[in-house]
């Protein structure tokens, strides 16, 4: 795989899905997948599937699986009914390398990915969340506590802002008032 393609790829894909309206709703995640899989690239999702799209999908849309028609059809209400925007910590995959690589990688990249959510359009109200691998999330706040405070400083985010993989969909659930 092409390192640059990928990323740039991903970015176009990114980019098309951005809303036009000031953004309502940002879930920072830790990267995109090796795969090629990615939130903005529609496939079918099977029942319950612990993929995040799906965990949005049900926590969003009360919608357990998706074919890519549906996939599609819910990524346009994403953005244009609720101003819905993904984007991550590193554009480059990080998913198959130890945790520690990732942490440096995601330290070299914080600026570029700053630069990027800095040139969003968010609303007074946006509702995000920071969602990692447990793993990601683990090394954060146990020993790299001075990244991962700047990282919540910069997005201005709180403790509670911030979730596990495994925890995406009941965290949009409960936490995300305009949804309510």
């Amino acid at each position: 795989m092409n390192i640059d393609n990928h990323v740039e790829n991903r970015r176009k894909l990114r980019n098309a899905c951005k809303p036009q309206t000031p953004i309502k709703f940002l879930v920072i995640g830790e990267s995109p997948p090796k795969s090629g899989e990615y939130f903005y690239k529609p496939t079918d999702l099977r029942k319950g599937s612990k993929r995040l799209p799906a965990q949005i999908f049900r926590a969003i849309f009360k919608a357990d699986e998706a074919y890519k028609a549906t996939y599609e059809e819910y990524l346009n209400r994403l953005q244009q009914q609720y101003a819905f925007y993904l984007d991550d910590l590193s554009e480059i995959p990080l998913n198959c390398i130890d945790t520690e690589t990732r942490i440096e990688m995601i330290n070299s990249g914080l600026d570029n990915f700053l630069s990027r959510i800095n040139s969003l359009r968010l609303s007074a109200d946006c509702q995000k969340t920071l969602v990692l691998p447990e793993k990601t999330l683990s090394e954060l706040t146990q020993n790299n506590k001075e990244l991962f405070q700047k990282i919540i400083e910069a997005l201005n985010l709180t403790r509670d802002d911030v979730c596990s993989f495994s925890e995406l969909e009941y965290h949009i659930s409960r936490h995300w008032t305009l949804l309510q």
